[in-house]
C-alpha cells in the first residue's frame, strides 16, 4: 500500500488504517462472562477466544471510531485541527477538522473505556491484588497491526543509513521519516529514544575522523602516549559540548513536528501499586493509600543493598588490581582487562535486577516516581562498576599503555555479550517460545469445541515490550568511555559506530519487523507521550560538566 504522508504535520497515525482488535486482555475462563459483559458497557467492540491454557481466555478489544470521538470529547483530549494549524480541545461536532489520533491518545482512551466499568489493576494477581480468588485479568496490552510491516520495509529501503547521514549533515527534518513513524507506532517515547540514539551514533562518525587519525600516528610510533593526545583531548571535550547543544534543537524540532509541544503529561498509575482503599474525611471521596511509605523502604531496603552492591564492585576492583600487580606484562593486562569486562557486565545485570526489584518494593504509584528512582540507581551503580578501574589507573598509575589494554579489552567484551544478549538471545527464546506454541496450537486443532486464534497466541507469548531505560543508560556509559578515556584508544570510537548501527538494526529487527524467519519477538508497548528525554538529560549534562578527558590534561599539565 503506498505512503501517503504530509510531512509539514507530525506523523501521528499508523501508515495503515486497520479494523483488527487493538488491544488484548488475558481472562481466567471461569470469570470470563462477567468480565466481558463490563467491557461491553464500556461501549467497547470485543470477540473471545479460547487460549493453549485451558484456564485461559482472550478477550480481543475493538474500538469504533464514533466512540473514540464521544470518549475525546468527554476526556478534553487536544488534538491537531486541519483547519486553524494548531492544537485544541477536540469537539466531536467538528470531527472533520481534526487529524486522526494518536496511538497514544488511543491506547489512553481504551484504557479509560476499560476502567470506567472496572479497576483494572485491583483483579491483577500479584500486582494489587493479594487474594488469588480476586483475581480476574492475568495481563492486558496493546497488539501489533499490520503498520509494523510497513515500517519494516521502509527502514529496509536504504533509510537506515540515510536517518544517520541525515543527522550527519544536518539536513532537513523531512528526511527522518522513519523516526517519525516510530514515533507513531511506539509513541513518542520510544520514537524520542530511538531519535537520540541515531543521533548520537551518527555524531559519532564526525569524532570517527580525528580517532582514526590519532590511531595512525599511534601505530607509527607504536607507543599510546602520542603528544597530539592532548589535542586529541580537546576535541572530545568540544566534540561532546556542540552533540549535547545540537541534540536540544532537534529535540525541540522533533517535539514540534509530533506536536508534542503543548503536551501535558498526566500521571500513568503503575499496574503493580500495591494500595489500600480509604475514605478521604474532607471530601468523602475514595482514595487509595499506600501500605508503606516509600521513603521508609528506601532507608531499610534499598540503601543497604546500593551500599552492598558497592561493596562487591569495589571488592572485585581490590582483586583485579592485586592480581594485575602480581604480573604486569602485556598479555596478563589484557586478560585481567577481559575479565574485568565480563565482571562488570555480570554485575551490571544482577544489579539492574535488584534494583528493579527494589523499585518496585518501594511502591511508586506512578510511573514518573518509579522511573526516576530506577534510573538513579542504575545509572549510580554502574557509572562506579565500569569506570573505578579505569579512573584508578589513570590517576594512580598514569600508564597510557595500561589504560589502552585495559579500555581495549573492557569495552570489546562488553560490545560482544551485549550483542550476545540483546540480539542472538531474544531470537533464541523467541523461536523456542515459536516453535512450543505451534506445537501446542496443532495438537488442539482437532478440538473443534477449542476456538484458537493463532496470532494472539503469538502476541501472548512474545517477550516483554522494550525498555527504554536501560539500553538509554548503556549508551550513556559508552558515551562515558568515549568522552573520558578514547584519549588512550581513539579506535574505540570507530568501534562504537559500528557496534551501535549493527546493535540498533538489531532491535529493529526485533522490536518492529522479523528477525530472519518474520517472528516478533516483543509485544508492542502502551504508547507514551514525553516533551523530551527527561532524566537522561540532566545525566548528558552532568557528564559535560564533568570536564571529558580531564584526567588526560591533568596529567599533561
Amino acid at each position: 500500500m503506498p505512503f501517503e504522508i504530509n510531512l509539514t504535520y507530525p506523523v501521528t497515525t499508523p501508515i495503515r488504517q486497520v479494523t483488527k482488535p487493538e488491544y488484548l486482555f488475558v481472562v481466567l475462563k471461569s470469570k470470563c462472562k462477567n468480565f466481558e459483559h463490563e467491557l461491553r458497557r464500556a461501549e467497547l467492540s470485543i470477540k473471545r477466544y479460547d487460549s493453549i491454557d485451558p484456564e485461559l481466555s482472550y478477550i480481543a478489544v475493538h474500538v469504533r471510531d464514533s466512540v473514540y470521538q464521544k470518549t475525546a470529547a468527554a476526556l478534553n483530549l487536544e488534538a491537531e485541527n486541519r483547519k486553524y494549524g494548531f492544537t485544541m480541545e477536540y469537539k466531536a461536532c467538528n470531527k472533520d477538522e481534526y487529524y486522526p489520533f494518536s496511538q497514544r491518545q488511543k491506547h489512553q482512551m481504551i484504557e479509560h473505556l476499560a476502567a470506567s466499568e472496572i479497576d483494572l489493576p485491583k483483579y491483577v494477581f500479584g500486582a494489587t491484588c493479594s487474594y488469588k480468588e480476586n483475581q480476574i485479568l492475568v495481563d492486558y496490552f496493546p497488539l501489533h497491526d499490520a503498520s509494523k510491516e510497513d515500517i519494516w520495509k521502509l527502514w529496509g529501503k536504504g533509510q537506515f543509513l540515510k536517518v544517520f547521514i541525515t543527522w550527519f549533515v544536518f539536513a532537513k527534518t523531512d528526511q527522518l521519516l522513519p523516526i517519525f513513524l516510530l514515533g507513531s507506532y511506539f509513541g513518542e517515547k520510544v520514537g524520542l529514544y530511538f531519535a537520540w540514539t541515531t543521533f548520537y551514533t551518527g555524531f559519532l562518525a564526525y569524532l570517527s575522523i580525528p580517532s582514526i587519525v590519532l590511531s595512525v600516528f599511534q601505530l607509527s610510533t607504536m607507543t599510546f602516549d602520542h603528544p597530539l593526545i592532548l589535542l586529541y583531548s580537546l576535541v572530545v571535550s568540544l566534540w561532546i559540548t556542540i552533540m549535547n547543544q545540537m541534540w536540544k534543537r532537534r529535540e525541540n524540532s522533533l517535539i514540534r513536528l509530533w506536536n508534542m509541544h503543548d503536551f501535558r503529561a498526566k500521571s500513568t498509575e503503575r499496574k503493580n501499586y500495591r494500595h489500600e482503599l480509604d475514605i478521604d474525611e474532607r471530601t468523602g471521596e475514595v482514595v487509595k493509600l499506600s501500605f508503606i511509605r516509600s521513603s521508609i523502604r528506601k532507608v531499610f531496603f534499598s540503601f543497604p543493598m546500593i551500599i552492598f552492591g558497592l561493596g562487591l564492585v569495589a571488592a572485585a576492583f581490590i582483586g583485579f588490581r592485586v592480581w594485575d600487580g602480581i604480573n604486569s606484562s602485556f598479555k596478563n593486562t589484557i586478560l585481567v582487562g577481559a575479565i574485568n569486562g565480563i565482571s562488570i557486565f555480570v554485575l551490571n545485570a544482577v544489579y539492574t535486577f535488584v534494583a528493579r526489584k527494589l523499585t518496585d518494593l518501594e511502591n511508586y504509584r506512578y510511573e514518573d516516581q518509579w522511573e526516576n528512582s530506577f534510573i538513579i540507581k542504575i545509572f549510580g551503580f554502574q557509572f562506579v562498576n565500569c569506570y573505578i578501574s579505569l579512573f584508578a589507573i589513570a590517576f594512580y598509575d598514569g600508564s597510557f599503555n595500561s589504560i589502552a589494554y585495559s579500555l581495549g579489552a573492557i569495552f570489546l567484551v562488553k560490545q560482544f555479550l551485549t550483542y550476545i544478549t540483546k540480539i542472538v538471545l531474544p531470537y533464541i527464546l523467541n523461536i523456542i517460545k515459536v516453535r512450543i506454541t505451534d506445537k501446542k496450537i496443532n495438537a488442539l486443532e482437532n478440538d473443534r469445541a477449542v476456538k484458537v486464534n493463532r496470532d494472539l497466541e503469538m502476541e501472548y507469548s512474545r517477550n516483554a515490550s522494550m525498555e527504554t531505560i536501560t539500553n538509554y543508560c548503556e549508551m550513556i556509559i559508552q558515551l562515558g568511555y568515549i568522552s573520558m578515556f578514547s584519549s588512550a584508544l581513539p579506535i574505540c570510537v570507530v568501534f562504537a559506530l559500528l557496534r551501535n548501527m549493527l546493535l540498533i538494526k538489531g532491535w529493529f529487527r526485533v522490536t518492529v519487523g522479523e528477525i530472519f524467519s518474520s517472528l516478533n519477538a516483543c509485544r508492542r508497548p502502551v504508547a507514551a507521550g514525553v516533551k523530551g528525554i527527561g532524566t537522561w538529560m540532566g545525566i548528558l549534562e552532568v557528564l559535560v560538566c564533568l570536564i571529558p578527558s580531564s584526567w588526560q590534561l591533568y596529567r599533561r599539565w
